[in-house]
């Protein structure tokens, strides 16, 4: 069935982020809805802004439809947050100096609920035989449980994800605080999938449901047998600069590293790698972000004898990040949690080789083809693989141009389009 031949649905689309300024879960929001928005009348309902933040993305999107023709079939309703919301967010906020990320995720998740009360509210009122069929798309979580299932007419939800589970050794590598954040995780995952009645609705009655990771898939096809596809959240931008890079080892191999300063993303694996080489001088490391392991890590880089080799760039504008990304010949991202990191798919869309570990959204969007992945086994034996796989570019430079050839190819099997595509032909099935 043709892109043009395919019927023209209702789409009720949940985004609680939506915004064509800001990245992350805002750009999967924004570019699914209007990618299908070419196929299909979207109406998307999305909170006005964050419970912190007033107006955000009504402004962003406002201004975006001022300054490009509107899209006809896309339609969008604005839910304000509710002082409940708005509340429980500046408790969060005020617990996180003692509570750290529990304090963010589950005050994000419980005011989230008083958002979903009135969001489904709306659309009762709206009238769901105006319909024909809602889709949940963010926020990307499991465990944000979505309550739109019980509209009545054909449920998607995702792509989302949020079921894995950083191993205890990885855990505890990050100190203290993420030892007691991940399994506070896992136990929240344990309650959701075994025991909470708003879950097994909501995936007992999907039409269809894709999830980020392997790790996902593995836990969900448990719960719904023939339901679950694969698909991560994001997309390589569209627009990029690409273009296919060289190294010849005759300069200092050119490494980026962006990500928050928090545990889960585990910077120190790449600087213990570089630090535990033979000649360390051979790389050159550019370090983009910020956030509360700032501090320990600058020091740990000194520490390590390798302070000089690293360039701390902080957090800035998103075009500036770029640039910095484009010097680089090689993205090394060593997170142990994650879903599908924008910044592999910016990377991979601006035709940089990957590093990584063979996990959650990487062990899709980064094959053989465009990147070198390393097993999650241990915090030790991750050092030893993001060593050896440095020092495999280091000594075999061409492998840097076929895995830029590789990423440049890879940036098109995962666009937006692919993803709106697939969508659109389970709309289809599911309607009839």
């Amino acid at each position: 069935m043709g892109r043009y031949d395919m019927k023209r649905i209702k789409v009720l689309l949940i985004a609680h982020e939506f915004s064509p300024q800001q990245g992350s879960e805002c750009a999967v929001g924004w570019n699914i809805a209007t990618k299908l928005a070419e196929r299909h009348d979207v109406t998307v309902l999305c909170a006005d802004g964050p419970p912190l933040h007033g107006t955000s993305y009504k402004r962003a999107v406002t201004s975006y439809f001022t300054e490009n023709p509107p899209k006809k079939s896309l339609k969008t309703i604005f839910v304000t947050q509710p002082s409940r919301a708005v509340a429980v967010t500046k408790l969060g906020k005020t617990l996180r100096p003692i509570l750290g990320g529990l304090a963010e995720q589950g005050f994000f998740f419980w005011a989230l609920k008083y958002w979903y009360d009135v969001g489904l509210n709306t659309i009762k009122r709206l009238g769901l035989r105006n319909y024909d069929v809602v889709h949940h798309i963010t926020p990307i979580s499991f465990l944000a449980v979505s309550p739109f299932w019980k509209a009545g007419i054909p449920f998607f939800w995702g792509p989302t994800g949020g079921l894995c589970r950083a191993p205890f050794s990885y855990a505890a590598y990050g100190g203290y605080r993420s030892v007691v954040f991940e399994f506070a995780r896992s136990c929240g995952i344990w309650l959701e999938v075994n025991h909470s009645t708003s879950f097994k609705g909501a995936v007992s009655s999907a039409a269809g449901i894709w999830v980020v990771s392997k790790e996902d898939f593995e836990v969900m096809r448990k719960f719904a047998p023939g339901k679950i596809r694969l698909m991560i959240d994001t997309a390589p931008p569209e627009g990029l600069d690409a273009r296919v890079r060289t190294y010849d080892g005759t300069r200092p191999l050119r490494l980026c590293w962006s990500g928050r300063f928090v545990p889960r993303k585990a910077l120190p694996i790449l600087l213990n790698a570089v630090a535990s080489m033979d000649s360390p001088e051979r790389v050159v490391l550019h370090i983009l972000g910020n956030g509360p392991e700032k501090a320990r890590w600058i020091r740990m880089a000194s520490a390590l004898g390798i302070g000089e080799l690293v360039r701390w760039y902080g957090r800035i504008p998103y075009s500036e990040a770029l640039r910095v990304m484009d010097m680089a010949d090689v993205l090394v991202h060593t997170s142990f949690r994650e879903a599908a990191s924008m910044v592999v798919l910016e990377a991979i869309g601006l035709g940089m080789p990957i590093v990584c570990h063979d996990i959650c959204g990487m062990s899709i969007a980064v094959d053989s083809t465009c990147g070198l992945k390393v097993p999650l086994s241990t915090p030790t034996q991750s050092i030893k693989g993001f060593r050896d796989a440095i020092l495999r570019l280091l000594y075999n430079p061409g492998i840097v141009r076929e895995l830029s050839i590789g990423a440049l190819s890879k940036a098109s099997m995962l666009s937006w389009e692919k993803k709106a595509s697939e969508i659109s032909q389970a709309y289809a099935e599911s309607v009839g």
